[in-house]
């Protein structure tokens, strides 16, 4: 693993790579979002 991570290093990230990334940085920004969202819902819901 460590070997194989060293020789990717050296080199620019692959479109896997890229598309991974983008797919991590997408369900980041929907985790902020929807976390606080049906947090918010939840808390009026059990007040209501």
């Amino acid at each position: 693993m460590s070997v194989w991570r060293r020789r990717a290093e050296g080199r620019e990230p692959t479109q896997a790579q890229r598309l991974f990334r983008g797919l991590v940085r997408e369900w980041l920004w929907v985790s902020l979002i929807l976390l606080p969202l049906t947090a918010v819902l939840s808390l009026s819901h059990g007040l209501a």
